[in-house]
């Protein structure tokens, strides 16, 4: 019998932080051209998604309050789920409409939305992203950074397979199959994870 991961095994919290804090090489971060034609580094909403899709499965926001005077405002909670329970971090996001014309998209309660999901993302640790006007922007270097990571954790899963004894190409197949995927490269970041301590725990089972 495989030690293949339970369902759906929640990582503890500081795992979670450890992974979103950790700052992503420049060429995955868009910039633009600010004020005084200074460049300006940044994500946008869409991709810290990604990211929390990716590092904090089972994520998902909660709307608080929404103000729809002269400034649109919106409070958000990021709840992220780990072993220790449900986790909140609130932000706050405003958009004034005119003062971005002709450069934003979206209408204003996304705008706010937006930027309260952001700033969410900031609190829980995620500090180096900015708070700027969005823009559409490839994510081609973020996904080819997440995919080098995954292929990263595939490989030290299958050191770890070997260590133990265990079949690493038919722990792989199990893998997939719980996941409910066809390519390796489409198990989860998350998925990984656990099943690497899954294989370590049973590995030091054998050894007592």
């Amino acid at each position: 019998r495989l030690p293949l991961p339970l369902g759906r095994m929640l990582r503890p919290l500081h795992a979670i932080l450890a992974d979103l804090r950790r700052p992503l090489p420049d060429n995955c971060i868009p910039s633009y051209k600010g004020p005084s034609n200074t460049d300006i580094d940044f994500l946008s909403w869409h991709q810290v998604t990604h990211l929390l899709h990716t590092y904090a499965p089972g994520w998902y926001p909660e709307i608080g309050q929404l103000f729809d005077l002269d400034v649109f405002t919106v409070t958000l909670r990021l709840i992220i789920l780990s072993a220790e329970g449900k986790t909140a971090y609130e932000g706050i996001g405003r958009d004034k409409g005119e003062e971005f014309t002709g450069r934003a998209y979206g209408d204003r309660a996304r705008r706010a939305y937006a930027r309260a999901l952001k700033h969410a993302a900031q609190l829980l640790g995620m500090d180096w992203l900015q708070e700027e006007n969005e823009k559409h922007q490839s994510t081609a270097a973020l996904d080819a950074y997440l995919l080098k990571e995954q292929a990263e954790r595939v490989q030290g899963l299958a050191a770890a397979c070997e260590k133990a004894g265990l079949d690493k190409a038919a722990y792989i197949e199990a893998l997939r199959q719980q996941a409910g995927v066809q390519k390796t490269k489409d198990i989860p970041l998350a998925m990984l994870q656990e099943a690497a301590w899954c294989v370590e725990a049973y590995a030091a089972g054998q050894k007592g």
